[in-house]
């Protein structure tokens, strides 16, 4: 699994953490009746996924996120036929670090 789509897959379980938590916000204050379990299953989930978004690579020299292939090389269609990006670039696209070198 590349880390776009790892990224993506991050993002839509954390929309949907954060919806459980807006939905029992929602109720309880709508209702009035005690939504906890959504509450806490809201809550608690989205702040795992603040914890598991910062483990995705960053650059040694600045932090930022990085590899990320779809920032460089794009598909062209060819005679209908689909040629592949070019490789991303082994550097930073923040501060130029060169992300070859060991950390």
């Amino acid at each position: 699994m590349t880390t776009y789509t790892k990224a993506w897959l991050v993002c839509l379980v954390w929309i949907g953490f954060f919806a459980v938590l807006l939905i029992g916000i929602g109720i309880e204050v709508l209702t009035g009746a005690s939504m906890p379990m959504a509450l806490v299953f809201g809550a608690v989930g989205y702040f795992a996924m603040i914890i598991i978004a910062q483990s995705f690579p960053k650059c040694a020299g600045c932090g930022e996120p990085v590899n990320m292939p779809h920032d460089d090389g794009e598909v062209t269609h060819q005679g209908m036929a689909l040629i592949r990006p070019a490789r991303p670039k082994r550097e930073c696209g923040y501060c130029g670090a060169d992300l070859k070198e060991p950390r």
